[in-house]
């Protein structure tokens, strides 16, 4: 029902009460009435659905606005190189790019250059970071956590990232922060087990290069190659051992005839001293 007919209704209303209505007239009016009531509740009702219509509309979009925002975090991890290298990263976990980043943070990270507190240095981070695209990170060492525990460098560090995200409908950018608190205190106790990599067998290779590289003519002459038959080298080594095993066998047994003799000879002994004996009584 739209507002003029509303308006039309009301003005038959009061017409019908002006002119001295009969009951026919009143049972009219009365139903009119009720007509106009049940209108301005449904025209109330209406206005209500379509209010919170709008209200849901715009808590969706906000919502389709929040989870579409990028979400900057800066935090520091252990470098893939080294466990004891520790990196300050900044990365967008988020679904959109984050643009214009800032970092406000004290203090300011510090780091080592060998030892010493005068030997210390800022960590360079860029004032401004143009743009993350969603999972892009931006990564630097921090220090050395065995060097920094023998400085008075400070371990916790507390601030703000600061970056602009998916604009509003009306065009307007959206101004989104998220807090940062760095501490080195979660890494002086920490234990690990060392795991070699890809990075390790990439070292070893160098390493083998940098001796390969050396293997070059010089003035005593070309470079000289070995060869070893293992094979005649064992079976020597084989038939030594079963020499020398021999000859401990053959020192053993004489020692044995020895030690035989010997048990012998006291046996006869002590044989011939018994049987003198007896002559020695009777001469008494």
């Amino acid at each position: 029902m739209t507002g003029f007919e509303i308006h039309f209704m009301f003005r038959e209303l009061l017409a019908a009460i002006d002119s001295n209505p009969s009951l026919t007239d009143w049972i009219g009016a009365t139903a009119t009435a009720l007509t106009f009531v049940a209108a301005v509740v449904a025209l109330l009702f209406a206005r209500q659905q379509v209010g919170e219509a709008k209200t849901a509309r715009k808590q969706t979009s906000d919502l389709e606005v929040a989870r579409s925002q990028p979400y900057v975090v800066m935090y520091t991890e252990p470098s893939a190189a080294a466990q004891v290298l520790i990196d300050l990263v900044i990365k967008n976990f988020g679904q959109t790019a984050a643009t214009n980043i800032h970092i406000d943070l004290s203090p300011w990270p510090r780091r080592t250059r060998g030892g010493g507190q005068d030997q210390e240095e800022d960590v360079a981070v860029p004032l401004v970071i143009p743009v993350l695209a969603p999972g892009q990170e931006w990564r630097t060492l921090w220090d050395n956590g065995l060097a920094r525990r023998e400085t008075g460098l400070a371990d916790r560090h507390e601030g703000v990232v600061t970056y602009e995200g998916v604009r509003r409908a009306d065009g307007s950018s959206t101004g989104l922060s998220t807090p940062i608190v760095l501490d080195w205190a979660i890494y002086k106790t920490r234990r690990w087990v060392e795991v070699r990599s890809v990075h390790d067998a990439a070292k070893a290779l160098r390493e083998i290069q940098r001796t390969v590289s050396k293997w070059s003519e010089g003035m005593q002459g070309p470079l000289s190659v070995v060869t070893r038959d293992g094979d005649a080298r064992d079976a020597r080594d084989t038939a030594d051992f079963d020499e020398r095993m021999a000859e401990i066998d053959a020192r053993d047994a004489d020692h044995a005839d020895l030690l035989d003799m010997e048990s012998s000879a006291k046996t006869t002994m002590r044989v011939r001293d018994s049987s003198r004996a007896p002559d020695d009584n009777e001469n008494l």
